[in-house]
């Protein structure tokens, strides 16, 4: 194999029969062939300690890998969750956890054939003014992943 880089994803950049959450059309993974071609994935576990809208992992899962995917944002949780299932992935085959990554050893005890961390917001958070990651939105500033968390930026 060349590199996964040079494969085409298992979904187009498009929409995928109308539905946003089965496509990249909002959210392409960063350096997603690199990543795969550094992972060398087999059938093992693997972790994405930052799930986001799980791009990784559904690439990884498709390679023939199993996922564990973690993410602070409980609605990056639901959302890669409706995706997985909407693409009929088995559900004995991915484990989401909400959590942050720096608890990795107390959410999870398994050995894992690699892990990925992709580190940052999305653009999706960015985009979305209620979540109040963004400047140039007409939206009040907060920046809480859990926006259930009472302790917010308005306190300084």
């Amino acid at each position: 194999m060349e590199g996964y880089h040079n494969q085409k994803p298992v979904l187009s950049y498009d929409y995928h029969e109308g539905n946003p959450l089965l496509s990249y059309a909002y959210h392409r993974p960063v350096l997603l062939g690199e990543v795969l071609d550094a992972l060398k994935i087999g059938q093992g576990w693997y972790l994405d300690a930052t799930l986001g809208d799980g791009g990784h992992s559904l690439e990884i899962l498709r390679l023939g890998g199993k996922i564990v995917g973690i993410d602070v944002d409980p609605e990056a949780i639901e959302r890669a969750g409706r995706r997985f299932e909407s693409l009929g992935i088995d559900k004995s085959r991915y484990l989401l956890i909400q959590g942050n990554f720096r608890d990795i050893d107390s959410l999870i005890q398994i050995e894992f054939d690699g892990v990925v961390f992709d580190l940052g917001v999305s653009s999706l958070q960015l985009d979305t003014p209620s979540r109040g990651f963004s400047f140039s939105k007409d939206s009040p500033l907060d920046m809480r992943m859990i926006q259930s968390y009472k302790l917010g930026p308005w306190i300084f």
